[in-house]
């Protein structure tokens, strides 16, 4: 017995023992979990309590004051951690023998999975932990919930991870998860809820909260369990979150300036079996109408909102930067593209300097493009009087016979030999059953200069690009041989919605670039 004087000067009051005992076991539980929280903890002294008072394995306490398992938990504390989940097997097998009661925990199972005042699991306080993936696995072994959710959001030990970034605790996780479904359908979560696409009250996944941290480690473990990247938030900001309805993880890298994340984000979109029928996660728009491009402008990140430009080629928005390929070598597609299109781009920029024309397209000045127009006019005109002396030297071999046809005439082969790429400058008249094709008269000037892109007459429909109808067309494109300007070239590789740049006109894939002279 004892006695106690109230701070306020109230009189004695009596105490007695059985209080004084209750005072002192409190005192006792929360020096051992000062000493579990530093470390320090005798693991014998620790058995023996637990041994002694069972009910602090599972005690409700207040959030400032956690039970054991939370306290080893939210330090990391392994060894700890593995004694009091001795101590509480040797309680559910006491509970089992003698019936249970009040203050036992029942089975271990709810002894690692006994909540704060907050609705927190020590699974929770373990997956935040930058090192606590092995209490994690610990916890997991003995049967702990992963599923279950706190009273702060509904938030599940996988978003703790994420907040944190603890790569290895969402990867025990995930591991521990796998395919499995939502056990309980709870609001916002269906039936059909995977572990990694579970949502917090607000409609926020753990993908969301990766991103918002800047945790690329957890983020790059989340990907590989192929989340679903177009989630939409169900309100507006929550927390530390700022954002509005709708919004999808890639809205929040295009609001803060996560780089990294959004080319991680496209990269997992990419490398999807069903990228094909997915939607872009560049395409998404939030309640307001907006795309996460649009957001990357409106907060001044205007590299990234370039790269979110849902025409953007995916080779072009990934590079070539090899530590965001989370998940082994990119795909052959995505080298062969990036390669093919870095070509593309070689050889532009070559028959721009040949031309003698500005890098960004038509940026020389008339002379060089009057120039490189002539030089284009002086090479064609050249090739094709070379061709024709070519010709009139075939058709003088038989000059002494009167009537065509007779003496050696040139057959159909050794027509397109001596012609070359010109045979439409041959009236080809095959004889029924010789199979031979006979030469008339040869063309006349204005017939070998025109119709081509290098005609001598001004108002030929071929002196302009056929694109932008307005420059002159001095670049080739190969191997297709259309024709365009300079800065239509350019802006191929902006308009694009393949992987490669194709022809305007045929929809060929371009191989590479060249003057028209050539």
């Amino acid at each position: 017995m004892g006695w106690r004087r109230f701070a306020d000067g109230a009189p004695l009051t009596f105490v007695t023992a059985q209080q004084m005992g209750i005072a002192l076991g409190v005192l006792r539980a929360h020096r051992l979990e000062d000493d579990v929280k530093k470390g320090c903890v005798d693991l014998d002294q620790l058995e023996r309590e637990c041994a002694k008072r069972p009910e602090l394995l599972r005690a409700r306490r207040l959030a400032f004051h956690p039970s054991l398992l939370h306290a080893a938990t939210q330090a990391a504390n392994e060894d700890a951690l593995r004694c009091l989940l001795r101590c509480a097997q040797d309680a559910a097998r006491a509970a089992a023998i003698h019936g249970g009661g009040g203050a036992l925990p029942s089975s271990t199972h709810a002894a690692v999975n006994a909540r704060n005042a907050r609705g927190q699991t020590p699974l929770m306080l373990a997956a935040i932990h930058p090192a606590g993936a092995t209490c994690v696995r610990l916890l997991l072994g003995a049967g702990a919930d992963p599923w279950a959710a706190d009273s702060c959001g509904g938030r599940t030990a996988l978003f703790y991870a994420a907040c944190a970034d603890a790569a290895d605790s969402a990867a025990a996780l995930l591991d521990a998860t796998q395919e499995a479904l939502l056990p309980r359908p709870v609001f916002p979560n269906g039936p059909a809820t995977r572990y990694v696409d579970v949502r917090m009250l607000a409609g926020f996944t753990a993908l969301h909260v990766a991103v918002v941290a800047d945790a690329r480690g957890a983020l790059r473990e989340l990907l590989r369990g192929a989340p679903r990247l177009g989630v939409p938030t169900l309100f507006g900001s929550y927390d530390f979150i700022v954002c509005t309805r709708g919004t999808c993880p890639m809205h929040l890298a295009a609001r803060m300036g996560r780089t990294e994340a959004a080319k991680m984000l496209l990269l997992a979109h990419a490398g999807s079996p069903a990228a094909s029928r997915a939607l872009d996660p560049r395409a998404l728009l939030d309640d307001f109408g907006r795309l996460p491009c649009h957001l990357a402008a409106i907060n001044s990140h205007h590299d990234l909102a370039h790269l979110l430009q849902p025409g953007l080629p995916l080779s072009s928005a990934l590079g070539g930067d090899a530590g965001l390929y989370f998940d082994g070598a990119p795909s052959l597609k995505l080298l062969a593209a990036a390669a093919l299109r870095v070509r593309q781009q070689e050889t532009l920029a070559a028959a721009q300097a040949t031309l003698g024309l500005g890098g960004g397209g038509n940026g020389g000045s008339e002379c060089n493009i009057a120039a490189a127009v002539a030089c284009c006019k002086a090479a064609a005109a050249a090739a094709t009087m070379a061709d024709s002396h070519r010709v009139h030297a075939a058709c003088s071999m038989d000059s002494a016979s009167p009537v065509v046809g007779t003496g050696a005439p040139l057959r159909g082969k050794d027509v397109g030999f001596v012609m070359g790429t010109t045979a439409a400058y041959i009236r080809a008249t095959a004889a029924l059953g010789a199979g031979e094709a006979v030469l008339g008269p040869a063309p006349s000037e204005d017939a070998l200069t025109g119709g081509s892109c290098c005609s001598e007459s001004g108002d030929s429909e071929d002196e302009c690009c056929g694109v932008c109808l307005d420059a002159l067309p001095v670049v080739r494109l190969q191997p297709c041989g259309h024709i365009m300007c300079s800065a239509c070239c350019a802006g191929l590789f902006g308009m694009q919605h393949a992987e490669v740049v194709a022809c305007p006109f045929c929809r060929s894939v371009v191989g590479c670039f060249g003057p028209a002279c050539c």
